[in-house]
């Protein structure tokens, strides 16, 4: 029968489940037509028909069609153990086909629920007081396992704010895939790509009001693919790919009766494009996240002054966002022009872990853009106003916040973290004297492969294939009819592999090589008789690691060939936290070193490339000082390749996550400077 032969398959599944997994088997119904009528009798009719048989006890559902079955709206709610067992994911699809706004599958209760062998696509969260959570499947609690799916083109998105003193603030969007309440969900052998998850815009403040109403928030876009807000997720073996997860805009404040305008709104959070952890446990094994994009919410644009004057206030950002400073732009016969606010943080485009416990094993995360929210203009005045600071961009690979990371085993390539474009200074008035805004500062882009102000530990991976850190440029400076406002200073792009701000993170037996922390323009000077000064560019600081507060420590590995702006350390910036035998290429800008460390040495590496193993590695080539020259203290017993690759060949293990499979007396080693 079709569901033992694809549990035998996946023999896995029933190892761990254990007995939990039900018999599935009480009773049967098969779906023998594509409509969705729900008609059906003695046990054969449609998907509906067979689900509303399915209300109690231990059933399945197994299919004698192929082809598409075309949802004209929500399928009951599961409430007790079923197995739906589709003939492949690429024989059978389970869609949304009208424009209301539900999913495809929602689960209820303590049932066990396994679906297997479809497609399930084009679902679309319900709003529920603004919030969208659930666009494919949403689970409440149980079990569910996923074997053999597609989920594509599902998307949560969250209600815009409406106009008012102040403007609401946009929904949340959660879970464009999957939104996990609670309960455990298991995922094999299946691909979840092109789902989405959207904060709503904020609303924008109602004009001419008293006082002056500021814009609201952009809401967050939270788990394009997965969101887990309680419960435990376990990924084997499955794709996360060409998901999205975006922050919604900030409103634009409203214009003030007689005086100041109101506050432009800070742009949302869009984090964990793949899979976003709020609370709970994700276990990720033998899998690939790649080409997923997380993006904050661009700032709201400050509000204009009708007659008074007045002076924006300052934007920043937070972990959940840029917050849009004050604003007042100039009315009809000069105010000051207001700030535009910050653009929202984008973080974690392959996993975002805000709290809980994260597990990524034999994984590999590659081509993830995460991408810090743009701020908003400067409003017009007699005096323009600054644009708005660009959000971070941090973690393209992963980013952990507040919860607990640990990536073991997997290689991270090709991720790019890149800082928000600050906002265009405001436009000065016609007043004969105006003059324009300061453009605003670009955000910082940090940790291409990893960002964490939480606790992290990395062992045994590679890091490396151009993962960046880049900064947002500066906006342009407002023009006026007297004076220019300058640009805004270029964001700093800090650790193109790795950047620490805070918290805990331990480095062990691994290799980082080939980053890049890559610099941004300043905003070119507003136009006037009196033009503005360009603003300065901004630093790519620690190609490989960088350091800004918390405490790294750092093990067996390598760190060079890594790139940075001109005159900066292009390997490590900051303190290394050395416990031994680490292997710096370049130690300018580094501090923290051991006596033990090899500095200042060209490692040797390869290319990134199959090297063996599942995930690529950098092998040592013939001749690097890295080889047999570790610490054989709690060695584990394979390199990053796994079983075939041990660890320790001819004695003593080598530097990084690599580990030459032959002895050492047949390589050359080459003595770098010591501390």
């Amino acid at each position: 029968m079709l569901r033992v032969l694809l549990l035998g398959r996946l023999g896995i599944l029933i190892i761990s489940i254990g007995s939990t997994l039900p018999v599935w088997g009480q009773s049967e119904c098969v779906v023998d037509r594509l409509t969705d009528t729900g008609d059906g009798t003695g046990l054969r009719g449609d998907l509906r028909y067979c689900l509303a048989q399915s209300v109690s006890g231990e059933n399945r559902i197994t299919f004698e069609v192929q082809g598409t079955i075309h949802l004209t709206r929500a399928l009951p709610d599961l409430t007790a153990s079923v197995s739906i067992e589709g003939p492949g994911r690429e024989y059978l699809t389970v869609r949304r086909a009208a424009v209301d706004n539900y999913r495809i599958f929602t689960i209820i209760g303590e049932p066990v629920i396994g679906i297997f062998g479809l497609t399930i696509s084009d679902g679309r969260a319900p709003q529920i007081d603004g919030a969208a959570q659930g666009g494919g499947i949403y689970v409440e609690g149980g079990v569910l396992i996923l074997a053999d799916i597609t989920l594509s083109q599902n998307v949560a998105v969250g209600a815009d704010g409406v106009t008012g003193n102040p403007g609401s603030p946009g929904g949340l969007g959660a879970g464009g895939g999957i939104y996990v309440a609670g309960g455990q969900v298991e995922i094999y052998q299946s691909t979840l790509s092109n789902n989405q998850a959207s904060g709503g815009n904020g609303g924008p403040g109602r004009p001419l009001d008293f006082p002056s109403a500021d814009g609201g928030a952009g809401g967050n876009g939270t788990g394009g693919a997965i969101y887990l807000a309680s419960g435990n997720v376990a990924i084997h073996a499955s794709v996360l790919s060409e998901n999205r997860a975006g922050g919604g805009n900030g409103g634009q404040g409203g214009m003030g009766m007689g005086m100041v305008g109101g506050t432009g709104g800070r742009g949302g959070l869009g984090g964990g494009a793949g899979c976003y952890l709020a609370s709970g446990t994700v276990f990720v094994r033998v899998s690939s996240l790649s080409d997923n994009q997380a993006k904050g919410g661009a700032g709201g644009r400050g509000g204009n002054g009708h007659t008074s004057s007045g002076r924006g206030g300052n934007g920043h950002t937070s972990s959940g966002g840029g917050v849009g400073g004050p604003g007042g732009g100039g009315g009809p016969k000069g105010g000051g022009g207001g700030r535009g606010g910050g653009g929202g943080l984008g973080g974690g485009a392959g996993l975002y872990v805000a709290d809980g416990t994260g597990s990524v094993r034999v994984t590999t995360l590659s081509e993830n853009r995460a991408s810090g929210g743009p701020g908003g203009q400067g409003g017009v005045g007699v005096g323009g106003g600054a644009g708005g600071v660009g959000g971070l961009g941090g973690g393209a690979g992963v980013f952990v916040a507040d919860g607990t990371a640990f990536v073991t085993d997997s290689t991270l390539s090709g991720n790019d973290a890149s800082g928000g474009g600050g906002g265009l200074g405001g436009f000065g008035n016609s007043h004969p004297v105006s003059g324009g805004g300061v453009g605003g500062q670009g955000g910082p882009g940090a940790g291409g492969g990893v960002y964490s102000t939480g606790t992290a530990t990395l062992n045994q991976n590679t890091l490396g294939g151009a993962n960046q850190a880049g900064g947002g440029g500066g906006g342009n400076g407002g023009g006026g009819h007297y004076s220019g406002g300058n640009g805004g200073q270029g964001g700093a792009g800090m650790g193109g592999g790795l950047s620490i701000s805070s918290g805990d993170l331990t480095l062990d037996h691994s290799t980082f090589a080939t980053n890049i922390g890559r610099g941004s323009d300043g905003g070119a000077g507003g136009s006037a008789p009196r033009p503005g000064m360009p603003g300065s560019p901004g630093r790519g600081d620690g190609g490989g690691i960088q350091t800004n507060g918390g405490t790294l420590q750092s093990r067996n590995t390598v760190i060079a060939q890594n790139e940075a702006s001109p005159e900066l350390p292009p390997d490590l910036s900051g303190d290394l936290g050395s416990q031994g035998y680490n292997l710096i290429g370049d130690s300018t800008g580094g501090s923290g070193f051991a006596d033990s460390d090899l500095l200042d040495v060209d490692p040797r590496l390869g290319p990134l490339q199959d090297n063996g193993g599942p995930t690529f590695t950098q092998a040592l080539l013939e001749g690097s000082p890295a080889i047999a020259a570790g610490d054989n203290i709690d060695a584990p017993d394979y390199d990053q390749r796994g079983k075939g690759y041990p660890r320790i060949v001819g004695g003593r293990i080598d530097i990084g996550s690599f580990e030459v499979q032959k002895t050492a007396e047949t390589t050359t080693v080459v003595e770098g400077t010591r501390e």
